[in-house]
This record gives structure tokens, C-alpha cells and sequence, in this order.
């Protein structure tokens, strides 16, 4: 059975784009702000910074995915659902292979150097990349909870398109690990 909860506010907005009316879901929002945020911090960063992050991400999430299952009898005392310890588990890899990869980026970025405005645009590319990259993370979490059949989530306008990035990184990248 399925529950569905009840927001205090509204979940969707609705704007007009060329005349007609769309009705904005509040996952709409957030996909775009973490594309939006993560392309600026791009291009503030530069290209080496975000090859780098962007290759930490990627590993880390694959990591996590892969060694998630073996991490969760750890917390079998703690946590009665098998899908929170699952993804217990695989928050905790990631956030500690992403502090990894991060101390490693900072070394290499420091070693070579400042960025130049080329280096800067093609940051805000490989920005833009890992926010493709979170939007596949919270769409394989959102999968595995009850939210994902609730309104807020199943109204949204960019639901294809974001689970079409999941499927293609998915693809690329996880389909091994299970």
C-alpha cells in the first residue's frame, strides 16, 4: 500500500512557457538547481578541478554501489529495513570515497596551477556533467522509496529526461554490480 504524504504547501506551480501552461513540480526544481549550481561551480573551478571531480564522482558513486551490499550487515543491528541499510551503507562509501578523491584533486589542482578563461568554460561543461551524475544518484535512491510514486515526483515535467540520464549512467557505469 502506498502512502501518500501531505505537504503543507503546494508541490506544484504552474508557469507559462510560449503560451501554454505547464505545471512545475517541486523535483523540477531541484534538478535544475542541482544543474544549475553544479555548472557555475564548474566554471568557477575550471577544467582540471572538474575532470578531476567529475572522475571522483563517478568512481565514488560506482564504488559505492558496488561495496554497498557487503557494508550493510554492519548496521543489520541498528536498521530493520534492508533498503536503509543498503543505502546507509552506500552514503557512507560515497561521502568517504568523495573526501578521498577531493584531497587528491586538491594536490593535483595546486601542483599544476591557476585557471585561464578557456580552462573555465570547459569547466562549466564537465560542471554540467556532474550534475548529470546527481541527478542519476538521487533518481537510483528516489527509485528505491515510496516517494517515487507520490505526486511530487510523478507530476514532475523533467521526470523522462532525468530518468533517461539515470538509465544511460546506470548503463555505462552500474548494470555490472548487480
Amino acid at each position: 500500500m502506498i502512502y501518500h504524504i501531505p505537504f503543507p504547501f503546494p508541490v506544484t506551480f504552474p508557469i507559462h512557457i510560449f503560451g501554454s501552461e505547464e505545471v512545475v513540480s517541486i523535483l523540477d526544481f531541484i534538478l535544475i538547481l542541482i544543474l544549475g549550481m553544479s555548472s557555475i561551480y564548474g566554471f568557477f573551478k575550471g577544467f582540471l578541478t572538474e575532470v578531476l571531480s567529475l572522475l571522483t564522482w563517478i568512481i565514488a558513486v560506482s564504488v559505492a554501489y558496488a561495496l554497498g551490499g557487503q557494508f550493510e550487515i554492519i548496521f543489520e543491528p541498528i536498521l530493520t529495513s534492508e533498503v536503509l541499510r543498503l543505502w546507509v551503507s552506500r552514503l557512507l562509501i560515497l561521502a568517504f570515497m568523495l573526501f578521498i578523491g577531493g584531497l587528491a584533486s586538491r594536490k593535483v589542482s595546486k601542483a599544476v596551477g591557476s585557471s585561464i578563461s578557456g580552462d573555465m568554460l570547459i569547466g562549466l561543461g564537465f560542471g554540467f556533467l556532474r550534475g548529470l551524475v546527481l541527478i542519476c544518484l538521487l533518481m537510483l535512491i528516489l527509485e528505491d522509496t515510496q516517494l517515487y510514486a507520490e505526486p511530487i515526483i510523478q507530476d514532475a515535467v523533467f521526470l523522462e529526461e532525468a530518468e533517461q540520464v539515470k538509465e544511460f549512467f546506470y548503463n555505462l557505469f552500474l548494470q555490472y554490480y548487480n
